[in-house]
């Protein structure tokens, strides 16, 4: 956290200096140590966030690319002036952290042509704008990435 506060405060000075950086390593350095006091972050626990961020970059790649693709499957139906045939597809998620779930949900929702309608648990409710959109849900690439984020270090939180 020291090192991220450190570059945001060379980056918005716009210049280095020895006075700004000397007072940046203060600033960091003290806002560092009060937001552990008051959040009871530890490095441990950085460090634990710091080795999932390959995962989670790769999943936010993922989503991307999941963005785009529904997004030409929504302009070909316009285009094509295909009547849409919605519905309704519940589906259990294997996936044990509230954290991915609603990272899940999102992910759903963010995805052009389906919206999570609603999530209780491990059920999702989804609502796709055609019934194409629906198939493989449960065992999509999104509950992969999350599974394997959840095995990491087994941990409790995405």
């Amino acid at each position: 956290m020291f090192v991220l506060c450190l570059l945001l405060w060379m980056i918005l000075n716009g210049r280095i200096t020895w006075e700004i950086a000397g007072f940046g390593i203060a600033v960091s350095a003290a806002v560092t140590f009060a937001a552990r006091k008051l959040t009871g972050q530890t490095r441990q626990k950085e460090w634990a966030v710091i080795r999932k961020f390959p995962g989670v970059l790769c999943y936010g790649m993922t989503l991307l690319w999941e963005i785009i693709r529904a997004n030409f499957a929504v302009i070909r139906m316009v285009y094509r002036k295909a009547k849409p045939d919605p519905c309704l597809k519940q589906f259990s998620a294997p996936l044990r952290t509230t954290a991915a779930r609603v990272v899940l949900a999102d992910s759903i929702t963010l995805t052009p042509g389906t919206i999570t309608a609603e999530q209780d648990g491990p059920l999702f409710t989804v609502h796709c704008l055609d019934r194409s959109m629906s198939e493989g849900l449960e065992q999509s690439c999104f509950v992969r990435r999350l599974q394997s984020l959840e095995k990491q270090e087994g941990s409790h939180e995405v």
